[in-house]
């Protein structure tokens, strides 16, 4: 099930609520794992956006080790 949430200046949010049939727990990570890998590969067929704060670019560019001395 899929539900959009108040439009933000970032974008629409979604919440998407999935269920499975197994309460083990390393099942269940791995069918979330593939249902969102699925999620990401689709995204550009719909012309969307995938919006995250910070980005991993913004991550990426921060270097820890030099914050650190």
């Amino acid at each position: 099930m899929v539900r959009h949430l108040q439009p933000t200046e970032h974008g629409l949010p979604l919440e998407l609520y999935m269920f499975t049939n197994t309460t083990e727990w390393a099942v269940y990570e791995g069918i979330m794992a593939d249902l969102f890998d699925h999620l990401f590969a689709a995204i550009k067929f719909f012309d969307l956006e995938i919006f995250e704060l910070p980005a991993s670019d913004d991550v990426r560019k921060f270097n820890f080790k030099n914050s650190l001395e």
